[in-house]
């Protein structure tokens, strides 16, 4: 580039000169005047230039049609960016979770915990199917009473809460109480419905 750069101007410069010397001889055939001095153009002196530089000549056309060639003098070399180092990255461990506490079943009762006696009876037209039940004072008894027709109940007078409610047919009722301390000996249940119990409905809580 540096090379084609010199000849465009030399052959400009040589034009020019040509140029010159045309007018100029135009001139003294027209005027009769003596032809003017061409001027002295100097190139530097190859070697003595900065390496980091480049000389480019410049032409300059005087009035007098004479070329005039000055040094440009440019910066070639481009500053050269240093790539930059991306920083490394840390991978940091994953937290782990804390450890949770299993957590200790807590045993259910049985439905029978507690109870010393679970009697299961059932009420018909007329009578229990159970006829006579025994017991100590302090226990606990548990009475599921289930009719199988009409309406009946089971209770004994002498121990509270011994009562059922009264039982549709088809459907039970349960019952559970602590046997009072009575003295030793027969008590009665029966069905307080209507006149059941004059009908044979009842049986013999025995105390022992």
């Amino acid at each position: 580039m540096k090379t084609f750069a010199v000849i465009f101007l030399l052959s400009a410069f040589l034009a020019g000169i040509v140029t010159g010397t045309l007018l100029r001889t135009s001139r003294q055939n027209t005027t009769g005047e003596a032809p003017d001095s061409f001027p002295v153009t100097s190139f530097p002196e190859t070697g003595s230039e900065d390496p980091g530089t480049s000389v480019i000549p410049s032409v300059t056309v005087t009035p007098s049609g004479s070329p005039e060639v000055s040094p440009d003098v440019s910066q070639t070399p481009a500053p050269t960016a240093t790539p930059s180092t991306a920083a490394p990255v840390t991978q940091e461990p994953a937290a782990t979770a804390p450890a949770t506490p299993t957590n200790t079943a807590t045993p259910t009762p049985s439905p029978t915990q507690g109870i010393d006696q679970s009697i299961s009876i059932t009420a018909f037209h007329y009578g229990y199917s159970v006829p006579v039940i025994t017991a100590s004072p302090g226990e606990v008894i548990r009475v599921t009473v289930s009719s199988t027709g009409g309406m009946h109940d089971w209770g004994v007078d002498e121990i509270p809460g011994s009562r059922t409610p009264l039982i549709p047919g088809g459907q039970q009722r349960t019952v559970t109480f602590t046997v009072p301390a009575l003295a030793s000996g027969d008590y009665s249940f029966y069905c307080s419905v209507g006149t059941h119990r004059a009908q044979g409905m009842e049986g013999i809580f025995r105390i022992e």
